[in-house]
């Protein structure tokens, strides 16, 4: 602000209290800038604006779903760890209407020790058809648009883009890698942390960036609007947990809510300009610095000399137009402080999920207290049976036992000799009857055959 003190008291409080203004609004300058430049998303093709993203935790708005994805309030959890062989897909119901136009994709992936999966993202006419939603580019049939593919290929994390205008079957070419138009390495798996895939279609250039640095880039590239906007996932039988953050959409075609209101308030302020500021303007063939629109303030400017200010309606327009600067950052900041707000409540939102989820998988109280005393009571068993091995003397038990299979020895050795002796001596005749009845038995065979011999021998015979 201008050291120089106006004539007028009125003028003298309000350049003071714009003095005390500054002074506290100066460090917030530079944010009110970057609120200016920072980019204005579509809420109907983005996702992770507002948490959580679903209400009914089933569908999502400006979007179709292919699949059975698990929504969460800050992700979405497209393909488990387990079981393997998933396919989801997400597509937007409306189509991209900008010529230019910058897609954050957001997510994270996770698994075993061999990757198991792909991610994509897709730009396509017509969006979801046929098996589209849910199919890789390896196995899609014809399709017409741009496939950005994140995989594993040859043994490390790759990103490739892939263009078709229908007329191209990947499902049967026999090598679709070599079919991507740029491609760069990345580390995506088992990260701990989000990476970002950054699409920008500009006015000349074609980009992609992956985690802030340059994936690739062409200027022979330039996609037509009309076209829908998918995220799929396809994982095999040792799969890859492949999660969703965000998926926001900007374009410079946008207008700021914020920027439109200041620059129309400027506009009606403009109109009620004093004459003579227009006539100085065009003296000096440009605007004057204080003409400026603060809501792009320049950290390097720097204060007229108060002698440029010689009447009274010149140092009111300075003020005037410092006025309407500090109300446009207050605008600025204002809606800032809505972003922060908007934060802290989504952060708020996931603390209670966070909480919900502990709750859901919490061992009740009362069920340990069960275990604690079962196994207090397992325990004291096993210190009895220590202590009753440990202490106690079995050596009469082992003499008595001892003593016993001396007995039953000795039963078997004296005992059984008897009863069989016993057996025989009072059964003997039975067992002569029999031995008697075996000799008759043989001497009649040997009578019967010698009869039959003789009989033979007598019998008459026939000669030849």
């Amino acid at each position: 602000m201008s050291s120089y003190i106006p004539r007028s008291p009125t003028l003298l409080k309000s350049l003071s209290m714009i003095s005390a203004l500054l002074g506290i609004l100066l460090p917030a300058f530079s944010a009110a800038q970057a609120h200016e430049t920072h980019e204005v998303y579509d809420p109907d093709l983005s996702i992770g604006l507002v948490h959580p993203f679903s209400e009914d935790r089933q569908t999502i708005p400006g979007y179709t779903i292919h699949g059975s994805p698990q929504i969460l309030s800050d992700r979405l959890v497209l393909t488990p760890p387990s079981p393997g062989n998933q396919r989801v897909g997400l597509w937007t119901t409306k189509t991209n209407p900008y010529k230019e136009w910058t897609l954050d994709v957001n997510f994270r992936a996770s698994g075993g020790e061999r990757p198991g999966g792909s991610f994509h993202v897709w730009y396509m006419a017509g969006g979801a058809h046929g098996k589209e939603e849910m199919e890789s580019v390896y196995t899609s049939k014809p399709w017409d648009g741009l496939a950005l593919v994140v995989d594993s290929y040859g043994g490390s994390g790759t990103v490739r883009a892939y263009l078709n205008d229908g007329s191209t079957d990947y499902s049967i070419h026999h090598n679709v890698p070599s079919l991507s138009f740029g491609h760069c390495e990345i580390h995506y798996r088992n990260r701990g942390t989000l990476t970002s895939l950054r699409i920008t279609q500009g006015p000349k250039k074609f980009t992609v960036e992956v985690d802030g640095s340059l994936c690739f880039e062409t200027n022979r590239l330039r996609l037509p609007t009309g076209y829908h906007y998918g995220i799929s996932a396809a994982t095999s039988e040792t799969p890859d947990s492949f999660e969703l953050f965000s998926i926001l959409l900007s374009s410079p075609e946008r207008v700021d809510p914020f920027q439109a209101k200041d620059s129309h308030n400027e506009g009606q302020t403009q109109q009620h300009q004093d004459q003579h500021q227009e006539k100085e303007r065009e003296q000096s063939h440009g605007r004057s610095p204080h003409e400026e629109d603060y809501t792009t303030y320049d950290p390097e400017y720097k204060d007229e000399s108060p002698e440029k200010y010689k009447s009274e309606a010149d140092r009111f327009v300075d003020v005037h137009n410092r006025l309407q600067g500090i109300t446009h950052h207050l605008a600025a900041i204002q809606s800032q402080v809505g972003v922060l707000y908007d934060r802290v409540d989504s952060l708020n939102h996931k603390q209670d999920d966070y909480r919900e989820e502990v709750r859901g998988t919490r061992i009740p109280r009362s069920q340990i207290d069960g275990m604690e005393e079962k196994m207090k009571a397992i325990e004291d068993l096993v210190v009895q049976i220590g202590n009753a091995i440990t202490a106690k003397d079995y050596s009469q038990h082992f003499e008595a036992l001892h003593k016993t299979l001396e007995n039953h020895h000795s039963n078997l050795l004296y005992t059984v000799p008897n009863k069989v002796t016993q057996a025989l001596t009072t059964n003997t005749p039975k067992v002569g009857f029999g031995i008697t009845l075996l000799i008759v038995f043989q001497v009649i065979l040997v009578v019967a055959y010698i009869v039959y011999k003789r009989r033979r021998a007598s019998s008459p015979k026939k000669y030849l």
